[in-house]
C-alpha cells in the first residue's frame, strides 16, 4: 500500500522572496544607449520564477517595450546571457511590476552573483526605475552603461534599484 501512495505525489513549485531592495529615494533613466543593471546575490538555489520591479514610464504613448534580461556575472558586471523577458504598458506612476522568468529556466546558485539589466532600445523618454541613493543591498549594486558596449559603471545616481527576486522551489505533496 505505501507504494501505491508514493504515485499520488505531486510536485508543486513554490515561488519564495529571497532577495529585496525596497528602499526608494531616487530613480534612474534608461533610454535608448543607456541601460542599468542590478547585481544580486541569491541566498537560495532554484530558478528563478519572477523578479518585481518598481518603475514609472515618462512617456506611455511611446510604446517601446523594457526588455529584461539576466546574467550571470564576472568580475561584478553582466557577462553571460541567461534569459530574456520583454515588458510593456508601464504607467507613468510608479509602481510595481512583475516580470515572470518561471518558462526561461534560469537556474540561481546560492551564493553566486548575477545581474539583471534594464533595456529600451530605440526610446527617447524611456523608463524610470526607482532606486535607492543610500547603498541599501549589501548583496550587490546598480550599474550603468552609458552607450551601446560601453563598459559597466558604477551607479552614482542610484546605489542599488528597488526590486525582489522570487525562487521556485520544488514541494512534493
Amino acid at each position: 500500500m505505501a507504494l501505491l501512495a508514493g504515485w499520488n505525489r505531486t510536485v508543486l513549485s513554490i515561488p519564495i522572496l529571497d532577495q529585496s531592495q525596497t528602499a526608494f529615494s531616487s530613480g534612474e533613466f534608461v533610454q535608448g544607449d543607456i541601460s542599468v543593471a542590478q547585481t544580486f546575490t541569491p541566498s537560495i538555489s532554484g530558478n528563478l520564477s519572477l523578479l518585481d520591479l518598481f518603475m514609472s514610464n515618462n512617456d506611455t504613448a511611446e510604446g517601446k517595450p523594457l526588455i529584461v534580461s539576466i546574467y550571470n556575472t564576472q568580475g561584478g558586471i553582466p557577462n553571460n546571457l541567461l534569459g530574456t523577458v520583454d515588458l510593456n504598458n508601464i504607467g507613468q506612476d510608479y509602481a510595481w511590476y512583475s516580470l515572470d522568468f518561471s518558462s526561461e529556466g534560469i537556474f540561481l546558485n546560492a551564493n553566486t552573483q548575477y545581474a539583471f539589466e534594464l533595456s529600451c532600445p530605440g526610446t527617447f523618454y524611456g523608463i524610470y526605475p526607482g532606486g535607492s541613493v543610500n547603498d541599501s543591498y549589501s548583496g550587490g549594486m546598480a550599474l550603468i552603461q552609458n552607450g551601446i558596449g560601453a563598459a559597466w559603471q558604477p551607479d552614482n545616481r542610484a546605489k542599488d534599484l528597488v526590486f525582489q527576486t522570487y525562487i521556485d522551489r520544488k514541494s512534493v505533496v
